[in-house]
């Protein structure tokens, strides 16, 4: 991570987007837990990667707009200036592309209604950037870019409860697809092993009887009966 650190001073020289490889660098810490963690980067590590690129582009750019004049002087590139008259447009489709994301992930992973109810909240503060940035003003535009402080934020909260209380399903009713899937949660598996113990307990019981009934002469009964 540390070349793509390095190389950041020098984008708005050279790319049209430095945003975008701001948002590289700044999403780096996701494979880099994850690596930490699973000693290797997952295919959710790398999703919340991409995702997460797409919030620092967001709100990245709205700090380029408040700075898009001083920048044209100077003979730099920014997402707000590739982006024109454009601009309210893509940081609003990166908002959307980063909630949809996250929320995907809530679906798949089965988090439950408290993340759902951080990401509604997130998506409301999500539009207060768009009635800041509608007129090109350099103070609404910063006031856009601080107003994601409180986005991260909730996101974090839905995140915490939703880790540690999970709902509970019937052994019974997997949740539907999930066997074609593979995507079965660790705690259907639990069941399911738990299942697979208490039947293999059940047929070494039945031969145990077997063994003791033809030790007595009485007769054999079937292990599953």
């Amino acid at each position: 991570a540390w070349p793509i650190t390095c190389a950041i001073p020098y984008c708005k020289r050279f790319l049209a987007l430095p945003q975008a490889f701001r948002g590289i660098a700044f999403s780096f810490g996701i494979p880099m837990a994850f690596a930490s963690v699973f000693r290797e980067v997952t295919a959710l590590g790398w999703t919340l990667f991409a995702i997460n690129l797409f919030w620092v582009m967001a709100y990245d750019t709205e700090y380029a707009m408040v700075d898009r004049d001083d920048d044209i002087k100077l003979g730099l590139k920014t997402s707000a200036i590739t982006f024109g008259r454009f601009d309210v447009l893509v940081v609003m489709f990166c908002y959307a592309v980063y909630l949809a994301g996250l929320t995907w992930i809530v679906r798949e992973r089965q988090m439950g209604p408290l993340f759902y109810a951080g990401l509604l909240i997130a998506s409301l503060i999500a539009l207060w950037p768009y009635r800041l940035i509608r007129k090109p003003e350099r103070a609404g535009c910063f006031l856009a870019f601080l107003a994601n402080h409180w986005l991260g934020l909730v996101v974090f909260a839905g995140i915490v409860p939703a880790s540690t209380v999970r709902p509970t399903r019937r052994p019974c009713c997997p949740r539907p697809g999930a066997l074609a899937r593979g995507l079965t949660g660790s705690a259907f598996r639990r069941r399911s092993l738990l299942g697979l113990c208490s039947r293999d307990a059940h047929l070494i019981g039945g031969a145990h009887r077997d063994r003791v009934a033809a030790l007595d002469g009485l007769p054999r009964q079937h292990p599953l009966s």
